[in-house]
């Protein structure tokens, strides 16, 4: 009889056994730091050339660089790490046919999984104090600000201008708006979330500005 190399997904929650699994099956909502263990029924065979099977694509059809790699426990498990974190949308991890296991075996078909990376900038996930920089006519301005309970204090450097104090803030629908008092700069546009310690915010000239968490 002609055995064949079978495969399944591991998630924090379940684990999705890829001979029933269609292309389009139901996302799973995840972070924007999510990795995923792929799992077969026996050890896979590491070389580049044979996890090179292995993918994650975005919405558009396009690779996402990650690193794949066999687990150094157990080489039945193989391990897809995006090596950025992931803007919210959907994609797909993917498996080409002829996957190879240790002992020649090979998949006998393609196989993927779609999920949704979903994570949405609230007041409470905003609150704590974030670090970002803003090029303002060339000049970049050192930013930090700290928010709590839609109330914001800024501390603003740059070469030649120094301003600290307290400021509002407006966190609405996917849209932030933040202005520097004394200072002709106006934070706002849309947001692109990858998880609760870094967000980007995108103007409507398309200039972005990534504000990062260090500390709560």
């Amino acid at each position: 009889m002609k055995k064949f190399l079978a495969i399944g997904f591991l998630t924090v929650i379940t684990m999705f056994n890829l001979f029933t699994l269609e292309t389009k099956a139901n996302n799973i909502h995840v972070g924007g730091e999510k990795a995923w263990t792929v799992e077969l029924n026996l050890p896979v065979l590491n070389t580049q050339e044979n996890l090179e099977k292995i993918q994650v694509i975005d919405e558009l059809g396009n690779p996402v660089e990650a690193t794949v790699r066999v687990n150094v426990t157990n080489d039945s498990q193989v391990e897809v790490i995006p090596l950025n974190l992931l803007e919210n949308g959907v994609y797909e991890v993917k498996i080409t046919e002829g996957l190879v296991a240790k002992n020649n075996l090979t998949t006998q078909a393609d196989f993927s999984k779609q999920f949704t990376v979903t994570h949405t900038l609230t007041t409470e996930n905003l609150a704590g104090t974030w670090k970002n920089k803003y090029n303002y006519k060339g000049e970049d301005l050192n930013i930090t600000s700290s928010y709590n309970n839609g109330e914001a204090y800024l501390h603003v450097t740059a070469l030649d201008f120094i301003y600290e104090g307290p400021n509002v803030y407006l966190l609405q629908d996917g849209f932030f708006e933040m202005s520097i008092p004394s200072f002709s700069v106006e934070l706002s546009g849309t947001i692109k979330v990858f998880n609760e310690n870094q967000f980007i915010v995108i103007s409507r000239s398309g200039k972005e500005s990534l504000f990062t968490k260090v500390s709560n």
